[in-house]
């Protein structure tokens, strides 16, 4: 079987790739070239691992990604900042690759968010939230933020796909190859023995959503929105064992729900801060109606982050 990973040079990427590949997979992860430009340590171990890169020099086009010949076409890439850059990420490229993908008869596999729907009709803050299949209904959900408009818009796009498709929707990764801002702040937080701590954080194990993703590329989901959250919690579960361990001792955990909403309040509509806001005072707690392999603990996650970073030397890639 072969997977084009389509914006795999990053966090779910990396930890896809490497699965994939140890379990027989042929892997070819297209990206533009400057993606790979910013990010030279995380192509050049991709490749030495045995994935073959293709490097698109602006857009990546649908006859480029189509002469790949993927058996499944992963669409892995996205953006959190900026409205251009979330449609040509969000919406864009997901017509390129189901383009691609329909002139093959290829499974289309879009990694989307759990936030996507935006706000549910008649939940409340802290609501149990299940909603999967109808949450592209107008009548039932309303996205609040642009993050959230182009990544269910690009959803819609997928589920018009001819082929199989399914559409995979994680929270926030925790794992190996966490180079993301927030994980950032967690690292440089843990070295003075504070632990940020933000309640109803919805938590994705990296290696557990790589898990999934390989089941949808199989088959196993196909025609499914599918919430792919380990658990609803505290981020402390996972931040004060982070901190512990690169601290070598105990940490405090210090509450940050508060302030970002107030932040979150002032900040752009369509920057990452606001759709954090948005997340904390919802305070959804995300389930789903499918099976789904074990999860990995938050802390255990965490464990294999801090891992990660020794073995990596820094959160850059």
């Amino acid at each position: 079987m072969r997977a084009v990973l389509v914006g795999g040079l990053g966090f779910l990427g990396a930890a896809l790739a490497e699965r994939l590949i140890s379990d027989g997979w042929e892997v070819v992860v297209a990206a533009r070239r400057s993606s790979a430009v910013r990010r030279p340590r995380l192509a050049g171990y991709l490749e030495g691992r045995g994935a073959r890169l293709s490097l698109f020099e602006a857009e990546i086009d649908p006859k480029g990604l189509e002469a790949l010949g993927g058996d499944v076409y992963y669409h892995l890439a996205g953006s959190i900042g900026g409205m251009s850059r979330m449609w040509s990420a969000h919406v864009d490229l997901a017509r390129v690759v189901v383009e691609a993908a329909d002139g093959l008869g290829s499974r289309v596999v879009y990694v989307s968010a759990v936030t996507a729907p935006g706000r549910v009709a008649g939940a409340a803050a802290g609501s149990r939230v299940v909603e999967e299949e109808r949450h592209l209904d107008p009548a039932l959900v309303t996205p609040e933020t642009p993050f959230e408009a182009t990544k269910a818009e690009g959803e819609r796009i997928i589920a018009s796909h001819r082929g199989a498709w399914s559409i995979v929707r994680p929270g926030l990764l925790v794992g190996r190859w966490g180079y993301h801002t927030e994980w950032r702040l967690v690292h440089a937080l843990s070295r003075i023995g504070l632990a940020p701590d933000l309640e109803c954080a919805p938590l994705s194990p990296v290696s557990g959503v790589s898990a999934i993703l390989e089941a949808a590329g199989e088959g196993r989901y196909d025609g499914v929105w599918l919430n792919a959250v380990a658990c609803t919690c505290n981020l402390s579960e996972a931040t004060l064992e982070a901190c512990r361990l690169i601290r070598g001792r105990p940490c405090r955990a210090i509450g940050v729900t508060g302030i970002l909403k107030a932040l979150g309040s002032i900040a752009p509509q369509d920057s990452p801060l606001k759709e954090a806001a948005v997340i904390a005072a919802r305070c959804y707690r995300y389930e789903s109606r499918h099976p789904q392999p074990p999860w990995p603990s938050p802390g255990d996650a965490a464990r294999e982050w801090v891992e990660w970073l020794k073995w990596w030397g820094s959160t850059s890639l």
